[in-house]
């Protein structure tokens, strides 16, 4: 299927994360998703490659379907470390689609669908996040915001009057190792079997434990919000910005943790506003679509282009 005559009028926007696919059709006259067409699937990580490129290729030719076959760019929101600009994975020792390793992803999934190789873009989780996220949820109005999203992994990036790029905390030096061990979903999974010596599938059960005073899991939702607070401590130094904008999985149980986390934050005037974003996994689909039609799309009054 050759697509590149169709309207520029609508677009797909994925988000790839540690654990699923989720697409939607973006709507870039009027700059939203579709009612009706996200859908979500799950992906084992640690899959073999044929796999996963096939749940990725299905989720892609069924949005197609659904919108007719009228989105003429495909948009990814892919975490790294990923060649975004070729479409080479080269996600390792991640413990996440190590097995996509060295792959052409561009052109693995063309071949899967059909789209020509050229429709297909790529760029970083976070980064699509934030865009998301300054283009209509919480950093509407601002030129100067930091996106952090907690998940899997830890995705970081800055927005500096019309620029995003890394701000590279998941690897930034932190305790015994990288920031991004400390937080991200296995640290929750690693400190609760530490300090029962039980196993839990994710953050999700711990919730339910907590709300049920289980005493570990208190304890665990502490030590996390001390990691936390000591990693914006870290920002708040070195990025001048208006507000930081928290997202990603984590996130969704942010009045857990964030009235610990501002108790520990350096006492600044005029300091960044913390916020918890928005508009969920859409963010990351709005931006990723964006990023290949910004120029038809985007116009802002108050924030430069980007």
């Amino acid at each position: 299927m050759d697509n590149r005559n169709a309207p520029v009028s609508l677009a797909l926007g994925i988000d790839i994360g540690g654990s699923h696919i989720t697409a939607g059709i973006v709507d870039l006259v009027q700059k939203k998703i579709m009612e009706g067409s996200v859908v979500r699937q799950l992906v084992n990580r640690h899959a073999p490659a044929e796999e996963i490129l096939g749940i990725w290729a299905d989720t892609i030719n069924g949005r197609l379907r659904h919108c007719e076959h009228q989105a003429a760019n495909i948009g990814f929101a892919m975490p790294g470390p990923f060649d975004y600009t070729n479409g080479i994975c080269l996600i390792k020792g991640f413990d996440k689609y190590e097995s996509l390793y060295g792959m052409n992803i561009r052109n693995e999934l063309s071949a899967r669908t059909g789209v020509p190789a050229e429709h297909f873009s790529f760029r970083n989780d976070a980064d699509a996040f934030l865009e998301g996220e300054l283009f209509g949820g919480a950093g509407q109005g601002c030129s100067r915001a930091l996106g952090l999203t907690l998940g899997t992994g830890l995705g970081s990036c800055l927005y500096v009057h019309g620029e995003i790029t890394n701000a590279g905390l998941n690897v930034l030096p932190f305790k015994d190792g990288m920031a991004e061990e400390y937080l991200s979903t296995r640290w929750f999974v690693k400190a609760f079997q530490q300090h029962s010596g039980k196993q839990v599938n994710g953050v999700k059960e711990l919730v339910e434990m907590y709300y049920d005073n289980d005493d570990v899991a208190r304890q665990v939702f502490e030590e996390f919000s001390a990691n936390f607070g000591n990693l914006l401590n870290h920002c708040l130094r070195i990025f001048e910005v208006e507000v930081i904008i928290i997202g990603g999985n984590i996130s969704n149980v942010f009045p857990l943790f964030i009235d610990q986390v501002q108790k520990q934050l350096s006492v600044q005037a005029n300091g960044p506003v913390i916020k918890q974003a928005m508009l969920g996994e859409q963010a990351a689909m709005l931006g990723a679509a964006l990023r290949e039609n910004r120029a038809t799309v985007l116009n802002r009054d108050t924030v430069d282009t980007i």
